[in-house]
């Protein structure tokens, strides 16, 4: 799509000297009157004075001269300028459109010209049907121009109305006909507005980013919207300020345009408002909530809720979805956890209620198809029913639930962590979701009914005695889990996946046992200055960190490696690594060699541990240790790939023979990759129609993805200690 100003031109245009009569003339006087709206200028004919482009309210811009649209002649040419265009883009943006209308024209330069818009925009489209006008239009005359043949305007009342915060003026402006509506370019932020991460506060910009782009309507971004950009850069200049990126601002708009694009429903969908209904009588916060729902194809159901304030607020939302009713509804936040199960004839004829903190949102998948099978472990019978329903069932399906809950559970999350390495071997973005928590919930409800009848059914006064009865036994068992989702995002995301693993973490994890070998080469870049082997950077290892890794292992083995806590009265508490003192000359040698690998003096007894680059200082340990994404980028670069993946671009090429034997002299890691589901797997992932997978016989490769699941607990580095210090006692 291209800019494209109808209104006026620039004062050096060719056709200030050609077309002299395509622009509006003034004279000497009104050139005296108004010097600010007018220019004298040289053209072809002669001396002239031109008027200014500019609007009723202000005076001219002095970079720009006034097209005449009372000149048939200057709309031919027009017409022929957006026909050219036609076939080399999608669509125009017209810059103030609406300065073109009659009427507007009329009221600024006393003239006035036939209507341009609707022979334009016929002529374009009879030619390219699908080419696009977006008019920037104001003064509420985006109706006006929608009737003249613009496919989009500008809404530029709603961007007002949430800049101002009261949600009132905005229920009321999306109470507009779907007609209208459907064909408004809504945003946030353009060129002409200060950039929206500077004009409104972060919850409320969210707030208001939900309401935009989940209503009706073009979703239109500005370039550096979704990074948080602060600066407005006007249109005059050709460069900006190279502003750091928002994490927070770039993984929600990541989360909206996710939630837009997978689901067809709030592209495609019918879209209806909400009237938010007070909570309970007298409770005037519900005025504060702006709401409506989205239904589209294959029983897809939304509902967006925001209270749009800066106070607490409740409300009922009654759902316009007859259909729920006599159901269990699930509503699923897709742009955060919250998930709830709710009575589906509550939702429509009560509403929904809703307590929202200022400025919160839920965008809600509602979803009746919710299926709770009965465990075949429970057997019911008959009369015994009545007697069962007065035990308690939690305390009996701990054992099994508990089993069952953190085997699915650690099945999962080792599918997610396979499946996150091989997306970055083929160049895609990692997604994490983590299950925040998990509510078991049981029901059992029983019913015992019977009758029983006796006497004499003869009209005699002596007859037989009769009797009859009946009984009727009946139960339901629920197991209705909930289970709620956290995706890994914003700053959780920098703080487990981005930021380098904490060095008491690799001397705490020598001290669990894990053996040497496999912790260094995987946790660490370098140490003392000294290269670990790199895989995504085909970088082999120092042979001096091999030689320490071994002395490590060693030390390890012999019992002479040690962690101590200390608990200093100021400050936080500090790792200390002790070599502890040994007769065994052998070991005092390799303490030597260690020591002297490290660039270490000989006689220091207590060595401190910091994060970073080697300084070059003889009395102190600088590790850089990788964070999870770049051990997750070591290992991707071993994940066996088809050669055609490769070739094609789909694939980094990784290392030439991952999957050899001997290929790797680190920890070694090796994922396979089939076309069939594999039948003897320790985790297996599809991915691009193809299986991704550990052997369950492949010891060595299960030990190495162990270890980083371990990892991953691990990681959370938002907590920072002193730096912890290493004691190696002179006589080593």
């Amino acid at each position: 799509m291209l800019d494209f100003v109808p209104n006026h031109t620039a004062p050096d245009h060719p056709w200030v000297k050609t077309n002299a009569d395509y622009y509006v003339e003034g004279s000497e006087e009104a050139l005296a009157a108004a010097p600010q709206n007018y220019l004298r200028v040289a053209t072809d004919k002669g001396p002239k004075i031109l008027a200014y482009g500019r609007d009723p309210n202000f005076p001219g811009w002095p970079d720009t001269l006034q097209l005449n649209y009372a000149n048939p002649e200057l709309q031919g040419a027009r017409i022929e300028e957006l026909m050219a265009i036609g076939g080399k883009c999608d669509g125009v943006r017209c810059d103030m459109a609406m300065l073109l209308l009659p009427e507007i024209f009329q009221r600024t330069w006393g003239v006035t010209p036939e209507p341009f818009w609707p022979k334009a925009t016929a002529a374009v489209h009879e030619r390219y049907p699908a080419f696009i006008f977006m008019a920037e239009v104001y003064w509420d005359l985006e109706w006006t121009l929608q009737h003249q043949g613009f496919d989009y305007c500008y809404d530029k009342r709603l961007y007002d109305r949430l800049r101002d915060g009261h949600a009132e003026p905005i229920r009321g402006h999306l109470l507009a006909g779907l007609d209208y509506q459907d064909k408004l370019a809504r945003f946030l932020e353009n060129h002409d507005e200060p950039r929206a991460a500077s004009e409104l506060p972060w919850p409320q910009h969210q707030a208001a980013a939900i309401i935009t782009f989940l209503s009706p309507g073009l979703r239109f971004f500005h370039h550096g919207q979704f990074e948080g950009a602060r600066v407005r850069v006007p249109t005059h200049l050709c460069r900006g300020p190279i502003e750091p990126t928002n994490p927070e601002v770039a993984a929600f708009y990541a989360r909206l345009l996710q939630v837009t694009k997978q689901n067809g429903t709030f592209r495609d969908g019918v879209w209806s408002q909400i009237q938010p209904q007070p909570a309970w009588s007298g409770n005037w916060t519900s005025d504060c909530f702006i709401a409506y729902a989205w239904a589209g194809p294959n029983d897809s159901r939304h509902v967006v809720a925001v209270n749009y304030a800066s106070n607490q607020a409740q409300c009922r939302l009654p759902l316009p979805f007859p259909e729920f009713r006599g159901k269990q509804v699930r509503l699923t936040d897709m742009m955060g956890t919250e998930v709830y199960d709710r009575d589906g004839t509550e939702l429509v004829d009560h509403g929904l209620y809703i307590d929202h903190s200022p400025w919160h949102f839920n965008v809600f998948r509602a979803a009746d198809d919710l299926i709770f099978a009965m465990p075949q472990r429970l057997s019911v019978v008959a009369l015994g029913l009545a007697v069962a329903a007065c035990a308690s069932i939690g305390p009996a399906a701990v054992p099994h639930d508990r089993i069952d809950y953190a085997t699915a559970i650690g099945d999962s999350w080792k599918a997610q962590t396979l499946l996150n390495i091989v997306k970055l071997r083929y160049a895609d973005m990692p997604i994490f979701l983590e299950v925040a928590q998990v509510i078991a919930g049981y029901q059992l409800q029983s019913a015992l009914t019977g009758s029983f009848a006796a006497g004499n059914v003869t009209a005699g006064l002596v007859g037989p005695f009769t009797a009859a009865g009946t009984a009727t036994a009946a139960g339901t068992y629920t197991d209705r889990p909930t289970v709620i989702y956290s995706p890994l995002t914003g700053v959780d995301f920098l703080k487990r996946l981005m930021t380098p693993i904490p060095p008491s973490s690799v001397l705490f994890m020598l001290q669990s046992g894990y053996a040497a070998e496999r912790i260094m080469p995987i946790m660490l870049d370098s140490i003392n200055g000294l290269n670990n082997e790199s895989n995504r950077l085909r970088r082999p290892a120092d042979p001096k960190f091999t030689r320490l890794v071994e002395l490590m292992r060693e030390g390890q083995l012999a019992g002479a490696i040690q962690i101590r806590i200390e608990h200093p009265k100021e400050g936080a508490e500090n790792s200390v690594l002790i070599f502890g003192p040994s007769k065994d000359p052998q070991l005092a040698e390799r303490g030597k060699e260690l020591k002297s690998i490290l660039g270490i003096k000989p006689d220091l007894r207590e060595l401190k541990v910091n994060y970073g680059g080697y300084s070059g200082r003889d009395d102190e340990i600088d590790m850089m240790t990788r964070s999870m994404l770049q051990i997750m980028l070591e290992f991707a670069a071993n994940v066996q790939v088809p050669e055609s993946d490769v070739a094609q671009g789909k694939a980094t090429p990784g290392l030439a023979d991952a999957q050899a034997v001997g290929a790797l002299s680190g920890p070694p890691l090796r994922v396979l990759a089939t076309d069939t589901p594999p039948q003897d797997a320790h985790v297996a992932v599809q991915y691009d129609r193809r299986w991704f997978w550990i052997a369950d016989t492949d010891i060595q490769s299960k030990n190495t993805f162990g270890i980083i699941m371990l990892l991953f607990s691990i990681a959370d580095t938002g907590v920072r200690g002193s730096a912890p210090v290493v004691t190696i006692p002179a006589n080593q």
